[in-house]
């Protein structure tokens, strides 16, 4: 059985992706982050791998511009990433991290729907949190 939790990297498909962190300077981590935003904003429906890539991806911008890492235990290799990345992300990055965002919270996401079964509301909240931060820059 996978792991599903509201954290952004509670579940199987983002502590997969983090993975991809390991060893990366500054220019390539981006340019992984930017390809999650991608996936998320561009297909006409984001699938459930995405959405939860797309949130992982928004966390850790959230990281690097706070640049107070606390996570899974799974995000090691972003949060190692993050330690290494001196200076901020572009507004650019910001604003794309809030519109994979919004995208993963529409209509047209499976993890959306996936998660308006649930009842507690976990992973909404985790969301706004997330976007509020993103805001705050």
């Amino acid at each position: 059985m996978g792991a599903w939790g509201a954290d952004p990297f509670g579940n199987d498909d983002a502590a997969d992706w983090a993975a991809e962190f390991e060893g990366l300077d500054r220019r390539a981590g981006l340019q992984v982050l930017e390809a999650a935003f991608g996936a998320a904003t561009q297909a006409d429906y984001v699938e459930a791998s995405d959405g939860a890539i797309a949130v992982a991806a928004a966390q850790v911008v959230v990281w690097l511009l706070a640049g107070n890492e606390s996570g899974a235990s799974y995000s090691s290799a972003p949060v190692a990433w993050t330690r290494r990345c001196i200076g901020r992300p572009d507004p650019g990055m910001v604003d794309a991290a809030r519109g994979a965002l919004r995208r993963v919270q529409s209509d047209e996401s499976e993890l959306a729907e996936l998660w308006g079964e649930a009842s507690d509301g976990a992973w909404q909240l985790e969301l706004t949190r997330i976007d509020a931060l993103l805001r705050q820059d």
